[in-house]
């Protein structure tokens, strides 16, 4: 099968997966996801009024009533499946057909009336840990092809965030049932089985359902950040980030608990000239941002969190290593050899303002578009360059810290920053 091929079954497959309607009611009940939309509408009804929208990936179409309700005089709702139909339905029985009209197809083929272009796109595209089985290249497609210059997207940056974190219990509850069974499977040992399970799972993404703050080592670190109004396809190839954090308690480190924020603009009219909609001028002057935010310290959204779990050899070398240091400490050989080969050590421990490094790179699968393959690396902070600025709370980060914000403070000096909002690069 060709690569082209597996691209189209790949997109199929992704719109086919959407054709079942409990998957829409799933999204429908998630609370933090519709209060959001809800709210960035809403909230900028003077903006929406009378303005042209694109609803890209409508869906059953909530986005699409919720941009006619604001007041926008018509609204382009592109969905690629068949809920489409459904869709048209939802908003015929809601009387907003005059205003809503649902386009069937995807927005990379969408044809609107000559010359028209669109004031504001609105998409819910983001997918687990932001980008896996996401829809943001359809959302760049449609931002090229039919946003405004000086058009908005909702939301129109994003970030993705990262912290140290221990199993937690639902999944530490599986792995040991797992174990277990691979121990006894009708009186035979087939542990072999269970290893090579467990070594196809490195690097593979965990959604878990039960990721609690006490889970976390950190209140977590900024990955990147996406401006989606400059954003580009090839931007979105790959991404790598090197993190230094200090941890904020002690306990077991099983590997990085990933998690996605998105914000909306907060605009009217009068915005227009002013703002670029980039994320260095994106509205700042505004502290009302509307923020989905997928975090374990908050409410639970249907995108959970995903964890990337370190390999078991790489746990079971950093633990071998800690023994050995303590072994060293204390000056007994022997009893590092007698806990090198029991399993209950290895296990990664770290404590409370201990300093842990790693490296997460994402790239894009050539095969499936859709999906990335996920690399996590461990960084000695005692070897490795840090990146500048670093929030890691090493003396040489710190001072370097207090130097850059010193030299900042100054430069600002000369004019008041009241009430100013910025949003991180």
């Amino acid at each position: 099968m060709s690569e082209n091929s597996c691209q189209v079954n790949a997109s199929e497959d992704y719109f086919c997966s959407y054709e079942d309607l409990t998957v829409h009611r799933l999204m429908l009940s998630d609370v933090p996801r519709m209060a959001a939309y809800k709210n960035a509408i809403l909230s900028n009804k003077s903006y929406f009024e009378g303005s042209v929208v694109m609803d890209v990936g409508a869906g059953t179409g909530i986005l699409s009533l919720f941009c006619a309700l604001a007041g926008a005089k018509k609204v382009y709702a592109v969905e690629a499946s068949s809920v489409s139909s459904v869709a048209k339905e939802v908003i015929q029985e809601n009387n907003f057909s005059d205003v809503v009209e649902v386009l069937h197809g995807r927005v990379e083929d969408a044809v609107l009336p000559e010359g028209v272009k669109v004031d504001i796109i609105v998409s819910e595209w983001m997918g687990f840990y932001l980008l896996h089985e996401s829809m943001l290249d359809s959302v760049i497609a449609a931002r090229e092809k039919f946003l405004k210059p000086s058009g908005k997207l909702f939301p129109d940056i994003a970030h993705l965030f990262a912290a140290p974190c221990s199993t937690p219990k639902q999944l530490a509850l599986q792995l040991e049932k797992d174990k277990k069974f691979w121990a006894d499977v009708c009186g035979f040992k087939m542990n072999s089985v269970g290893s090579l399970i467990a070594k196809s799972r490195e690097n593979t993404p965990e959604v878990s359902t039960v990721v609690e703050k006490g889970d976390l080592l950190s209140s977590g670190t900024k990955l990147f950040s996406l401006d989606l109004s400059k954003i580009t396809l090839k931007q979105l190839d790959s991404f790598e980030a090197r993190k230094f954090i200090s941890v904020d308690r002690d306990g077991e480190y099983s590997g990085i608990c990933l998690w996605f924020e998105c914000e909306f603009p907060h605009l009217s009219k009068d915005d227009l000239d002013e703002e670029k909609g980039s994320l260095e001028n994106s509205d700042k002057s505004s502290c009302d941002r509307v923020t989905l935010s997928t975090s374990p310290f908050l409410p639970p959204t249907h995108w959970k969190q995903t964890l990337i779990m370190w390999p078991p050899d790489t746990i079971a070398a950093i633990a071998a290593e800690n023994i050995e240091e303590t072994a060293e400490e204390i000056g007994d050989k022997s009893k590092d050899l007698e806990n090198s080969s029991d399993d209950s050590n290895k296990k990664w421990i770290v404590e409370n303002g201990e300093v842990v490094g790693f490296k997460l790179a994402l790239n894009r699968d050539s095969e499936c578009p859709r999906r990335y393959e996920i690399q996590l690396e461990v960084l000695d902070p005692t070897e490795e360059d840090h990146p500048i600025p670093c929030e890691c709370g090493a003396a040489r980060c710190t001072v370097i810290a207090a130097f850059l914000q010193q030299n900042e403070e100054s430069s600002n000096s000369s004019f008041s920053t009241d009430g100013d909002c910025d949003v991180d690069d």
